[in-house]
């Protein structure tokens, strides 16, 4: 197992163990506030990016910066509004904190290859890492899956998504 296999197994372990301890209804909020921040960030990327221009950022830095922060946004926000709501959570606790943790392992590939295609667009992951990586070839390949998922269901996002280039790296 490479350092690489061990980063991935962090960064999907993170979502599944508070999906553990906190349970479903805060982890499918959070879930969801990710994947609207994936749809946002796409969609509303040229303005946000406008913004990190007028900063002298260089557009490189500032394309990722501007990603990365919306779904930062989104997912801060959802956990908030679970931490609001999540006293009508009248599921048993054993389901909710099973079905937490699924929603975790869900969660935890999901940013995992949004990490792992952003480092490797960067050249901070070689592709020697990459090829004897076990978990690579399958991680990566996640965020393309949902959003190529979320293209179907909703074709008018699909030349957004296909704009983002650090996603296309595989």
């Amino acid at each position: 197992m490479s350092k690489l296999d061990i980063l991935i197994l962090i960064i999907v372990a993170v979502p599944v163990i508070i999906g553990l301890s906190s349970g479903f209804l805060k982890n499918l909020l959070g879930f969801s506030a990710i994947v609207i921040g994936l749809f946002v960030a796409t969609n509303f990327h040229p303005q946000i990016m406008s913004v990190f221009n007028s900063l002298s950022i260089p557009s490189q830095i500032g394309n990722g910066l501007a990603f990365a922060g919306v779904i930062v946004f989104f997912y801060v926000l959802g956990g908030y509004i679970a931490r609001k709501i999540s006293g009508i959570n009248k599921f048993t606790a054993s389901v909710d904190r099973f079905l937490g943790a699924i929603f975790g392992i869900l969660q935890g590939l999901l940013i995992a290859s949004v990490i792992l295609l952003f480092l490797k667009y960067f050249n901070f992951i070689s592709p020697e890492n990459a090829d004897n990586s076990l978990f690579y070839p399958f991680v990566a390949g996640v965020a393309p899956e949902i959003l190529s998922l979320i293209a179907k269901v909703l074709p008018f996002t699909k030349s957004t998504f296909e704009d983002l280039k650090f996603l296309n790296v595989k």
